[in-house]
């Protein structure tokens, strides 16, 4: 009797998590510790029974309040000033002035941060803009994102001072002014940043700031790792509708966008010093944007394809790992990491099977992914902590140490996590960060 009560109670989380990916485009797991806690919440606070008595009311005509409430608790807005800096260097050294070379000479240069959360991807492209051009250019950013908590914070813009760990010393002398422990953009830096809500999942196709034109430019950062493969392809060409013919689209370090994606959208991946951005190519014919009527209904299902699916793939690589041998255990988990890039378990499992192998860099790389996607999921940074032990990064492992820790300790202490129960593992990671 538990495990019927036990799948139907999955069964009504995985409507909740549906109907969330049909108002963001954003594929959450119905088992994922972040999502339980989340629902968990929401079902304290209000007046509903249970999963199934939330998730009847959330495919309700009246959700829509709730729906969105519910995607606030659930987005993940944590970032920082001058993130994935090798990005924001290309833009510097060649990108900006690149355009300024080409570009007519009253011409605005324009650049989209198309999930700016609270604001710091597009204070920290304003400052670049700024540094490089000197006024000689007009420039404007546009921010938008799905969360108007992160909008409300961004036009605060008053953060944290360890936000600040990637920004260039010099930037201190105008750009961001520290006073005390918070950090504010300047009011140069500020002029240039205009932020709206803007919901890309429902309708990329729709022009965020219709009177301003297209855009030289568009960051697009960690967020395309949380939609389903046909919404990503979806969202992406709605991007390069965006953009001027030869514009740059800059995705996160986790997300490399498939061939079936950029042939719809007309993009071709080009290689920069450091990084690698996605460049608008001319057609023949241009297609015409789709209808601007946004409806929860254009987000296309996660599932169905004759593809194996990541459950497969990571159990027979799991099996081969036991059994046949690592290399193609490891050929294996690189084909699940690829095809289903917004698998938490596949990055995780990557990683394990790479610092086995001895590939230490591929094994950060999945690890810190596997940290991306989710950074509630406390599995990746308990990896990504031994390894940078093991690699001799003592004050940056002990912090993830207990980064993980935290993490652990709102499980109960009988949930396994890996291999290991939640407080045991807890434990283990409290102790390494004293050490350290």
């Amino acid at each position: 009797m538990a495990a019927v009560v036990a799948r139907e109670v999955r069964s009504d989380a995985e409507r909740v998590a549906r109907r969330v990916e049909l108002h963001s485009g954003i594929v959450f797991r119905p088992e994922a510790s972040a999502f339980e806690i989340v629902l968990r919440d929401r079902l304290a606070l209000g007046s509903w029974p249970g999963v199934a008595d939330y998730a009847t009311y959330l495919e309700s005509p009246a959700d829509e309040p709730e729906l969105r409430q519910l995607v606030e608790l659930l987005v993940v807005t944590e970032t920082s000033l001058f993130r994935q800096p090798a990005q924001l260097e290309v833009l510097r050294t060649s990108v900006l002035p690149d355009l300024h070379r080409t570009l007519p000479g009253g011409e605005t240069l324009r650049i989209w941060s198309a999930a700016t959360a609270s604001g710091e991807e597009a204070y920290s492209i304003a400052a670049v803009a700024l540094a490089t051009l000197e006024g000689a250019r007009r420039v404007e950013v546009l921010g938008t994102d799905i969360s108007r908590q992160a909008l409300a914070r961004a036009r605060r813009a008053v953060y944290q001072e360890r936000v600040v760990s990637n920004v260039p010393a010099d930037y201190f002398e105008w750009a961001f002014h520290l006073a005390g422990r918070s950090v504010e953009p300047s009011a140069v830096v500020r002029s240039l940043v205009r932020l709206a809500q803007h919901n890309l999942a429902r309708n990329p196709w729709l022009p965020p700031d219709p009177a301003g034109g297209h855009f030289h430019v568009i960051f697009c950062r960690n967020v395309l790792m949380y939609f389903a493969p046909t919404t990503v392809s979806r969202v992406v060409a709605g991007l390069a509708e965006q953009l001027l013919p030869g514009g740059l689209l800059f995705t996160g370090f986790a997300e490399t966008l498939l061939d079936e994606a950029l042939g719809k959208a007309a993009l071709e991946l080009v290689q920069l010093p450091g990084t690698f951005a996605y460049r608008r190519v001319e057609r023949t014919s241009r297609p015409q944007p789709r209808a601007v009527a946004a409806a929860p209904s254009m987000v296309e299902p996660s599932g169905s394809s004759d593809r194996p699916s990541v459950a497969a793939l990571l159990e027979q690589s799991r099996a081969m790992a036991a059994s046949e041998g690592l290399g193609a255990a490891l050929q294996l988990a690189r084909q699940a990491a690829r095809g289903y890039p917004t698998s938490l378990d596949a990055k995780v499992l990557l990683g394990v099977l790479a610092s086995r192998a001895g590939l230490d860099k591929q094994a950060r790389l999945a690890f810190e992914q596997a940290t991306w996607l989710n950074p509630l999921e406390p599995l990746g940074w308990v990896y990504l902590g031994a390894l940078l032990r093991e690699a001799g990064e003592t004050h940056r492992a002990a912090k993830v140490y207990s980064t993980a820790a935290t993490l652990l300790g709102r499980l109960p202490p009988d949930q396994l996590v890996g291999e290991y129960a939640a407080g045991q593992l807890a434990r283990m990671c409290r102790q390494q960060a004293e050490e350290l």
